[in-house]
């Protein structure tokens, strides 16, 4: 629940925060909570009053101005609450409104969770969530860009989830994205110690694409467990908010069968020369053995060039027009 703030500011965030957090939780805007005792406006003291007597009228967070937040600690209607401030502070409870919408989000889901939970229903995957495997041979960056590209356009018209296993694939740099203190590689940590941390809070933004930040250190790729691994593909799978879900896995980590066997599709990248063919093969006689009898999943092309003259998103518009975009979109419309 938010409220006490600017309103249009309200409804702005209101909005990108349940279109990030999809079904995993809910948040909604209150505008007339503590009132005069004597006010004309129609409909606000009927509202006013839902909020004191009604005993199912109770939120998990409150989050808004010191008022607000002091209002709803009052009247017992929030277990927990978030102040947002006009000036950085350094208290835990609080936030600084004046911030880009991607860093308000990563906040208040750090220190408001707002019960979304990871381990719940870790079996059970969402009727709705597509997987797409790219994996492949050659240069790591090539197998990240050209996939990156897919799912950049794919999120056009789907909610997608691009998850880069690929070990020093130049991801951020490439595409001038800002980095945060946590990435991938402390969410699977997290996870190890069984923290109650929200896979929202890792992720970034191209447009309307969604990234898990790839892993800065990849030595903590390497040393994953077949554990680890089904611990973080039981709470991307739960994160119902993803229609698809794209993977890079230029790096062959243990437990990656899984994305095979579960993956809709596999699209091997091949290389044009005789010794990226031989690996292409040996490669796909592998994700074969983790997923037999899908042979139809796996679809084979040759890698595209991925040339660019400098770095930044407008890389994804010029690729699009090109012939990695023409690739691209044949493969969508398999």
């Amino acid at each position: 629940m938010i409220g006490g703030l600017e309103k249009s500011f309200m409804q702005k965030l209101v909005l990108y925060l349940n279109e990030r957090l999809g079904q995993s939780a809910r948040v909604e805007l209150l505008e007339h909570w503590e009132l005069p005792e004597k006010t004309q406006e129609p409909g606000v003291e009927r509202q006013a009053a839902d909020i004191k007597t009604e005993d199912k009228k109770c939120w998990d967070t409150g989050i808004g101005s010191e008022a607000f937040v002091s209002y709803l600690t009052r009247q017992h209607l929030v277990s927990q609450t978030l102040t947002m401030t006009e000036q950085e502070r350094s208290e835990a409870a609080t936030v600084y409104q004046y911030q880009s919408r991607d860093c308000l989000y990563r906040e208040i889901i750090s220190k408001c969770p707002m019960s979304i939970n990871c381990y719940q229903n870790a079996g059970q995957a969402s009727g709705r969530q597509r997987w797409i495997v790219f994996t492949g041979e050659g240069q790591s960056g090539d197998l990240m860009a050209f996939s990156l590209l897919y799912a950049w356009m794919l999120s056009e018209t789907k909610k997608v989830l691009y998850v880069n296993f690929t070990e020093c694939s130049g991801m951020m740099e490439l595409f001038e994205l800002v980095g945060q203190p946590d990435d991938l590689s402390d969410f699977l940590l997290a996870l190890r110690r069984q923290s109650p941390e929200s896979l929202a809070y890792y992720t970034g933004r191209i447009e309307e694409l969604e990234y898990l930040v790839p892993a800065d250190n990849p030595q903590v790729l390497r040393e994953l467990t077949e554990t680890d691994m089904n611990r973080l593909l039981a709470c991307i799978t739960q994160a119902d908010q993803y229609e698809i879900v794209v993977f890079a896995l230029g790096t062959l980590l243990c437990g990656c069968e899984q994305i095979f066997l579960q993956a809709e599709r596999r699209i091997q990248l091949c290389g044009s020369r005789l010794t990226g063919q031989c690996a292409g093969r040996e490669k796909e006689r592998f994700v074969s053995r983790c997923a037999p009898g899908r042979e139809d999943a796996m679809t084979r092309i040759v890698m595209p060039e991925m040339n660019g003259e400098h770095t930044g998103i407008s890389l994804l518009y010029e690729w699009r027009e090109m012939e990695p975009g023409r690739l691209a979109t044949e493969l969508m419309d398999c």
